[in-house]
């Protein structure tokens, strides 16, 4: 195909025979307005397989696996000195079945307090 050149009456024949196919009637291409807006994004180029991607999407999976991991160990943190705190004020509670002291109460909302509003290393 490269080096051929066509002939006025190689043209003309060529030119009866595709009108005699008329492949232009056995088009399958979109018929509707809303096909045909689908289907001109076709060769839109917008590098979302490019290697840079790959890597965005990679590292972003693993901050978020790793973001999940953290607090997953706040939260088991916050459970165990959850958990120690009650110890501490049931085993309180046993030694003193009576009752609290106002002094003693607040002490032990303080530390409550406190706890609940500790920041979090692991996500600051």
């Amino acid at each position: 195909m490269g080096n051929s050149t066509w002939t006025t009456e190689r043209r003309a024949k060529q030119s009866v025979a595709i009108r005699r196919w008329a492949p232009w009637r056995k088009s399958t291409g979109p018929i509707t307005a809303e096909g045909k807006e689908i289907s001109k994004m076709n060769a839109l180029k917008h590098g979302q397989y490019c290697q840079q991607a790959y890597k965005f999407r990679a590292t972003l999976r693993h901050s978020t696996n790793h973001f999940k991991f953290l607090c997953h160990k706040r939260d088991m943190l916050a459970n165990f000195q959850r958990n120690e705190l009650l110890k501490i004020m049931a085993l309180y509670q046993k030694t003193q079945p009576i009752r609290l002291t106002r002094f003693q109460f607040y002490s032990i909302m303080q530390a409550r307090e406190k706890f609940q509003n500790a920041k979090n290393p692991y996500l600051s």
